[in-house]
């Protein structure tokens, strides 16, 4: 949950956030290869980094499947839908449970 707070705060300011649920190894992200891609792709994006780096990330760990490690990419431009969603949402569970 403090996840979704943080990303609230960056709305309006960032467009794409990329971080981890948990906590990452050591030198886990972010590859420089990845970086290298990204700065030598013509017509780049936002969206394209945010994608690119969390494929590269998952890719890194394709060698690895005793470990559970996860990362995400989320759209910040639609975060204020989100935020209307989860209002509602919380609006009905509360109805709910009041007449339970």
């Amino acid at each position: 949950m403090a996840m979704v707070e943080v990303l609230s705060e960056l709305e309006g300011v960032a467009q794409y956030a990329i971080a981890p649920e948990t906590g990452l190894p050591y030198q886990a992200w972010l590859s420089a290869s990845t970086l290298r891609r990204f700065l030598n792709q013509e017509n780049r994006t936002a969206k394209d980094f945010a994608v690119n780096a969390v494929n590269d990330f998952a890719d890194s760990f394709s060698n690895s499947p005793g470990m559970f490690i996860e990362l995400s990419a989320c759209n910040l431009e639609q975060f204020g839908a989100l935020e209307i969603a989860m209002k509602k949402l919380v609006a009905r569970t509360a109805a709910g449970h009041r007449q339970a």
